[in-house]
């Protein structure tokens, strides 16, 4: 994934300092912005023309897959922070560009289409799995979405996921950030 944070207007509305090592660094949302625009929504670059449209493209991936999470040991375990994409925080982020792939309306709608038939025959998978345990099906699954993690932030052990990249009907590929 290659991308620049270099055309946006004030940056510094796009990141915050990162509790783990205390520097300023993009946020987590726009960090998941920035790897939306690189690998699923098919718009690449954010501008004033496109950014509602970019948000709504977001908005579906969260219905879809769940938000952007990031897993934090507490007391009693791993749990979950939720951080959902709002209009604003697509705004701040006009004049990013990425290398990301660029895909029509309706090429969005056939993929939104199969993403929900693959999540559905997936839970069907995971429910037949689960029919004979005494533990429930866990709960991200129940609800039929997919937990985003944040790069370098580790899934509990024992977790259910499909990763987005399973879901594509191309391929992804990492590269260095630019």
């Amino acid at each position: 994934m290659k991308w620049s944070t270099d055309n946006i207007s004030d940056v510094k509305k796009c990141m915050e300092i990162n509790p783990d090592n205390g520097k300023r660094e993009l946020s987590i949302r726009s960090k998941f912005i920035v790897e939306k625009c690189c690998t699923t929504i098919g718009i690449p670059n954010i501008t004033e023309e496109n950014y509602e449209s970019v948000y709504d493209r977001i908005f579906d991936i969260e219905q879809l897959l769940g938000q952007a999470v990031r897993w934090e040991l507490k007391d009693d375990g791993y749990k979950p922070i939720y951080y959902p994409i709002e209009l604003e925080h697509v705004k701040n982020m006009v004049g990013l560009t990425t290398d990301g792939p660029t895909l029509s309306v309706e090429e969005w709608k056939k993929l939104i289409n199969d993403t929900k038939e693959k999540i559905d025959l997936r839970t069907k998978e995971l429910e037949e799995k689960y029919k004979d345990h005494d533990k429930k099906i866990p709960e991200y699954v129940d609800m039929r979405t997919v937990s985003v993690v944040t790069p370098g932030v580790d899934m509990p052990e024992n977790s259910e996921t499909v990763s987005l990249s399973q879901l594509l009907p191309y391929e992804v590929k990492e590269t260095k950030d630019v």
